[in-house]
Order: C-alpha cells, then structure tokens, then sequence
C-alpha cells in the first residue's frame, strides 16, 4: 500500500530524509520520522504546541491531521532534510499533505 511505497522510497531518497505516514499502530511518534529514527515524544509535544500556540493558526479550524501534517513539515524544517516522503492523506487539492 501507500505506507510500503513511502518506506521503500524514504530508504532510497537522499539523506537526511524524512518520512511522514499514517496512521499510526500504537503511538502517534510513528507517523513522522528521519531516517528512519521516530521523532521523539518530547519534540512531538513541543511542535504540536508550538502549532497550536502559533499566532498564524488563530482563527484557523485545524483537523487533527491537519496539526500532525504541520507538526512533520516542522520537524523536517529543524532537522533539514535533504528530502521528505510525505505519503497523502484522503488525496485531492483539500488534502493537508498537498503543498
């Protein structure tokens, strides 16, 4: 399926690269990682808050998938990707992962 794909993709693509799936087993850290290595349940929390804190998201109705898409593309900014897997969500122009 879509996750496999994005896997084997994420092995192949230059390095730092970063992977962002869903949904997750059993813990939501499994959606965004680099190489990869999960992020952390502490730099998760950090950037989800930093999401919801952000003046710029004010007044903007956030799915939760939506804040976890905006959580990854955070995540892989910080840690300066040389590439990112993003597999998409529901697909079509609404969808989060489509920038």
């Amino acid at each position: 399926g879509k996750g496999s794909l994005a896997w084997a993709v994420a092995g192949a693509a230059p390095k730092p690269c970063g992977r962002f799936t869903s949904p997750y087993i059993e813990d939501i850290t499994e959606c965004i990682a680099v190489d990869d290595q999960q992020i952390s349940k502490a730099d998760a929390a950090r950037l989800a808050k930093e999401v919801m804190e952000d003046e710029s998201m004010r007044g903007v109705k956030l799915s939760a998938f939506d804040r976890l898409t905006v959580v990854a593309f955070r995540y892989f900014r910080e840690r300066a990707v040389a590439a990112a897997v993003v597999e998409c969500g529901m697909g079509g122009r609404l969808d989060s992962t489509n920038i």
